[in-house]
């Protein structure tokens, strides 16, 4: 898996655990379906964002740029108070990222009777 797909599942448990019962799941409980889609939404994302995801367009410095963005990518998409528009990423870059972002549908996850954690 790469950077960018942990770290938008890292901001995936990160916001939901409280919203969803997570709970203590973990990557392991990521039902086949859903661990589809993320690498999905993640590959295309990377794809369309191309060279707007760069050192030269972010100026956080608290990890790499592509976790970064991975983890601005699941916040933007999913209308959190933070992503690639609260001032982290260059103009026009921020604007370009968080339309492209928000061109993904808002995902919800939840924990399934399974103990499997699936998205809608």
């Amino acid at each position: 898996m790469d950077a960018f797909t942990q770290a938008y599942i890292t901001a995936m448990f990160f916001t939901e655990e409280g919203e969803s019962n997570l709970g203590d799941a973990g990557m392991s409980e990521i039902s086949a379906e859903l661990m589809t889609q993320i690498t999905q939404d993640c590959a295309t994302f990377q794809s369309q964002a191309g060279d707007l995801i760069s050192s030269e367009n972010c100026h956080y410095t608290g990890c790499p740029t592509i976790e970064y963005a991975g983890h601005d990518f699941w916040l933007t998409r999913n209308g959190h108070g933070c992503g690639f528009w609260d001032g982290d990423w260059e103009e026009p870059a921020a604007t370009k990222l968080t339309n492209l972002a928000k061109q993904f549908r808002q995902m919800d996850v939840y924990l399934g009777d399974d103990g499997k954690i699936y998205g809608m």
